[in-house]
């Protein structure tokens, strides 16, 4: 390595790679500095190369010399693995050989940017170059930078077509197509107007980037219309010259990376207007490139402004004399067409019979004699014989060409159409839409099969003059793509733009939450499970697609070996999850279903670890919780019914190796002998005061004989129930549920309100609930590293919402315990409830929801997303704000996944699956 080299720092680094650098270094060393560059030698493509991999972003530039001794990497070979290290790298062909022109122009198509003589260096010349060829490289790098702006390049190439022509050059094609415009909400003016100044600026950014590129490229827009297609097809046509397939290869790959950052999704939100997918096959790019055998093929002609200076001149197109008629050149006018072009598009959609109109560009640098020229009849403007109109027309359209000299179009418009007649409407649409109303139509009445169609356009092509030349200020008229003016465009398929965002960072592991489209196919949402740990909240009615979330999520996890609780209060997702288990998890399946006979859990809802007191406190909690929600305590009995009924339980639960039930609380009431028992075995002086002082002072309404009626009434209405009465009348449960979450065992739990009664249904989910969170809590004892993720799902949640469940939505997350919580509407949580859930969740989840609650979610939204986006959103589409990395995402909107139909080998697995082990 070089020292020198690596401590220099305000100067600008150039690699020359040459055998001779010896030789040369004391000619070019003088001028490199004046210019700041140091000169950095290779002798050989391979030590250069290391070079540059070891410098990569250092080195701003290369010398390359062609030839090497024999059995070295030649020069050419050099600049295809320089190009394929830094391809934005400009590279100067450094040659002794003047005459080897082939091997010159061959080394300018793959990249290099000039080339230079040893024989005759000019070497202020040579650095000037390499000047302007870093700042040209500078320049493409921010275009480069839009990628800042666009999701992921695209998962899959489009599919290039090569074709090798009779005579040179031959030709490359790969295209794109524009599946759906972004369109502003009805009668939605303000919002139309900034999409199609986003649109404008699309335009601008893509024509400036090809405006780059040589003549040897060439885009074709086409519209394609078939009678009976839903919508128009447009396509992006890409098409360049080359010499080989090798260099082929090499340009595809070149532009297809560059125009590739124009053609996907924006990040920001709602600035995506045209969603484009590649064409990836290759049966569906030959339909586009020929796509039907023509009886009709037209050429319209610009209308055009004709010039000349005051004395005759050669020309680059053609050659002028002196003869007054002929000393003369014609430019298009600066029209201004419809931008919209929704009227082009409702004739197009409503042709009979096949049609393609096709816009076709390519960028043209004006030579230094047609340079001249202009500027000749610039400068002679005054003595022509115009209004004052007139000159200042002339001067914008002469004025617009010398302003950029180097960005220039040539653009043809062309129809070809199956049928013999084009009508009238069809032509005034196009030429309104392309060139204002003032157009020549060329029409040529002739079968051309579909394989000519692309050869007659090259015929037309040859005869190229200034009628066709168009400045980069004015090809915006011609070149365009639909504009959003209005919230639909006849034909063409419209997309809302905040359909179109999606957070650039999103997790490519953990749950699946649904797909979302990015111009090229669907992409996985997921939420990791490290973000999941902050838990989810999904809400949405019935048949908006949240049961289709959380099958998609539980069956991610149960495909990933992982550990599940599901709770279900209606059974339809139970039987789906059932039907869909994979075979080799089935020994892990612990179903609890109260509703069937053949059920085998049993759950003490008294019982609890003797060395966890905490679990004692929330177990009573709970059960209070639910008789309160059941049967409005507050309202009826009040404080005295929580006396009574939580002293009960304590006295119940007083002596760990010997609980009682559920079914033993009406016995305390019932049972003096019984309840003395309890008493007199009792370890807590606050119970034994309760039932043996507190409960005497008690009389009239409050009595001991008056209240007992009431509270047996109550659990009579649980315990009465043939399904609920042998699970919980029970001294010791046979399932455990630490177990379930520590060895990630799938808990099913099936509530169905038609046999166990809206009363079980809720106090087995709350019990069930409760149970799984405080194993969870338990295991303070294991290391958080060590324990095992477990996820919690719980539907209608809003029917076992208790004291545990908001604490372990606070704590839960250091025990590895993650929830997703799912109901219907906000109407049915109370005050306490939304701001529990809302205020402590990390991710939410929103379907379509009621006209009732969608102004209670609006701020979740807002400003990103309208009233009428959220109260108009589709089935099976919801609204996402996602922990992503610790950071809550910008809501977006995404698709669910419809799960996959069931076979009958899936089904008969239900009858597989063991009953409450």
């Amino acid at each position: 390595m070089n020292p020198k080299f690596l401590t220099l720092s305000c100067m600008r680094e150039i690699l020359m790679i040459d055998d001779k650098f010896s030789k040369w270094h004391p000619v070019l060393e003088k001028t490199a500095k004046q210019y700041d560059f140091n000169l950095t030698n290779s002798p050989s493509v391979e030590e250069g190369l290391e070079k540059l991999k070891n410098y990569k972003g250092s080195i701003e530039a290369v010398i390359l010399g062609l030839s090497f001794t024999t059995g070295k990497i030649q020069g050419k070979e050099g600049l295809l693995k320089i190009k394929e290290i830094d391809n934005s790298i400009p590279v100067i062909i450094l040659t002794a050989k003047t005459d080897d022109f082939q091997l010159i122009s061959e080394c300018i198509r793959l990249g290099a940017h000039d080339y230079f003589s040893k024989r005759d260096i000019n070497t202020d010349h040579l650095f000037l170059q390499i000047e302007n060829a870093i700042h040209k490289s500078a320049q493409q790098k921010k275009i480069l930078n839009i990628a800042k702006s666009v999701t992921d390049i695209y998962a899959s190439k489009p599919f290039f077509y090569y074709t090798v022509k009779d005579e040179n050059p031959d030709k490359g094609y790969f295209g794109y197509r524009l599946n759906a415009v972004a369109c502003a909400s009805f009668d939605n003016k303000p919002e139309a107007e900034y999409l199609c100044q986003l649109a404008t600026e699309w335009h601008s950014n893509f024509l400036n980037t090809l405006a780059f590129y040589d003549s040897e490229l060439t885009l074709r827009l086409r519209y394609l219309y078939k009678p009976g297609d839903e919508y128009i097809d447009p396509v992006l046509v890409v098409e360049f010259n080359v010499l080989s397939y090798e260099q082929a290869i090499f340009k595809f790959n070149e532009i297809h990376n560059e125009f590739d950052l124009f053609m996907q999704a924006k990040k920001e939100y709602g600035k995506t207007i045209y969603y484009f997918s590649p064409i990836t096959d290759e049966n569906d790019l030959r339909n586009v490139l020929f796509p039907f055998s023509t009886e009709t093929f037209v050429q319209f002609i610009p209308e055009f402004n004709e010039f000349s200076p005051s004395f005759a001149k050669n020309v680059g197109f053609s050659s002028e004399t002196r003869d007054k008629e002929k000393r003369a050149i014609t430019l298009p006018s600066l029209q201004k067409p419809e931008i919209k072009l929704d009227r082009f598009c409702e004739q197009l959609y409503h042709q009979k019979t096949r049609t393609m109109v096709e816009v076709v560009i390519s960028p043209v640098k004006l030579s230094r004699q047609e340079i001249d020229y202009l500027r000749d009849v610039f400068n002679n403007i005054s003595s022509y014989y115009f209004t004052n109109f007139e000159k200042e027309n002339a001067s914008r359209i002469i004025s617009a060409y010398l302003h950029a000299p180097s960005k220039c179009f040539n653009v043809e418009v062309f129809e070809a159409q199956e049928s013999k007649r084009i009508g009238e409407s069809m032509l005034s649409a196009i030429s309104a839409a392309f060139f204002e109303s003032a157009t020549h139509v060329k029409t040529t009445p002739v079968k051309i099969s579909h394989k000519d169609i692309l050869k007659r356009e090259d015929e037309i092509k040859e005869s190229r003059n200034w009628n066709f030349l168009y400045s980069l200020s004015n090809i915006i008229n011609v070149f365009k793509f639909p504009y959003p003016y209005s919230a639909s465009i006849p034909g063409i398929k419209s997309h809302n733009p905040v359909y179109g965002y999606i957070p650039d960072n999103l997790s490519e592991t953990g749950l699946k939450l649904g797909v979302k489209n990015n111009g090229n196919g669907d992409v996985p949402v997921r939420i990791s499970v490290e973000d999941l740990r902050k838990h989810l909240y999904l809400l949405g009615q019935t048949g908006t697609g949240k049961t289709t979330v959380l099958y998609s999520m539980i069956m991610d996890r149960i495909n990933a070996g992982k550990g599940v609780c599901v709770i279900d209060p209606h059974g339809d997702l139970h039987n789906q999850l059932l039907e869909n288990l994979p075979k080799s998890r089935q020994k892990d399946v612990v179903l609890f279903e109260p509703g069937n006979t053949n059920n085998q859990i049993r759950i003490n809802l008294l019982e609890y670890e003797e060395n966890n007191p905490q679990e004692k406190s929330f177990l009573i909690d709970d059960l209070f919780n639910f008789f309160r929600q059941e049967y409005d305590i507050q309202q009826t009995m009040g404080p005295v019914f929580e006396l009574f009924m939580k002293n009960s339980l304590l006295l119940l639960m007083d002596d760990p190796n010997n609980l009682g039930t559920i079914g033993d609380v009406a016995k305390i009431f019932q049972n003096n002998v019984f309840r003395k028992v309890l008493i007199a075995k009792c370890k807590d002086q606050d119970v034994i005061d309760f039932w043996e002082e507190t409960v005497q002072r008690l009389s009239g309404d409050y009595s001991l004989a008056n209240f007992t009626p009431y509270i047996v009434s109550k659990l009579n209405q649980l315990l009465i129930n043939e399904y609920i009465k042998p699970i919980v009348v029970t001294k010791k449960s046979n399932i455990n549920f630490r177990d379930i979450i520590d060895n990630e065992k799938i808990l099913l739990v099936s509530l169905s309100k038609g046999k166990i009664g809206k009363i079980g249904v809720n106090i087995l989910g709350t019990i069930i609930l409760s149970r799984i969170i405080n194993a969870a809590l338990s295991r303070q004892n294991i290391p958080e590293n060590k324990r095992k993720d477990f996820t919690l799902f719980v539907d209608e949640f809003q029917n076992f919402m208790s004291q545990s469940v908001m604490y372990a939505m606070s704590e839960a997350r250091k025990y590895r315990l993650s929830l997703v919580l799912a109901n219907q509407t906000l109407g049915q949580l109370n005050e306490r409830m939304k701001a529990s859930i809302l205020g402590n969740v990390g991710s939410t989840i929103f379907f379509r929801p009621g006209i009732n609650d969608v102004d209670y979610v609006m701020p979740y939204f807002s400003p990103y997303l309208t009233r009428e986006n959220i109260l108009t959103l589709p089935n099976f589409k919801c609204i996402g704000r996602l922990q992503i990395d610790n950071s809550l995402s910008l809501p977006f909107i995404f698709d669910t996944t419809p799960p996959e139909s069931v076979n009958a080998e899936m089904k008969q697995r239900k009858g597989r699956v063991k009953r409450g082990e």
